[in-house]
């Protein structure tokens, strides 16, 4: 019983010292070096999608908004967005909702005051 309050409490610990340093939790993020000794983390996120759809629905903007703040403490940093879709359609039909998808993710960024829109690279 010792030992699992610990580990709650270390884990409390840990999760109160993300927030503080702003940095998202570690089920979405991966800390990485760039080539010039930078550090930084690379977030992994999902947001979904209807079925050819390229609008953010309002399950999905809370999460947003979560990564939004995050990146309010990192206003140097470069944003890259990558839309991505399932292997339904035709390929030219893929990129282009894949385009759509990451752009639409990028606006409401930039829209919420969380990034820049110099900041930001898209990618499909």
């Amino acid at each position: 019983m010792q030992q699992e309050e610990a580990q709650q409490q270390q884990a409390a610990q840990q999760e109160s010292a993300r927030h503080e340093a702003a940095v998202p939790p570690e089920d979405i993020a991966a800390p990485v070096v760039l080539a010039d000794g930078r550090r930084g983390f690379a977030l992994r996120i999902t947001v979904p999608f209807g079925a050819d759809r390229s609008s953010l629905g309002p399950g999905v903007t809370g999460r947003l908004r979560e990564i939004g703040e995050t990146l309010k403490g990192y206003p140097e940093n470069r944003v890259l967005i990558q839309g991505h879709t399932a292997l339904a359609g035709t390929m030219a039909g893929r990129v282009r909702i894949a385009q759509e998808r990451a752009q639409a993710t990028a606006d409401f960024l930039v829209a919420g005051g969380y990034v820049r829109r110099d900041q930001i690279e898209l990618q499909a």
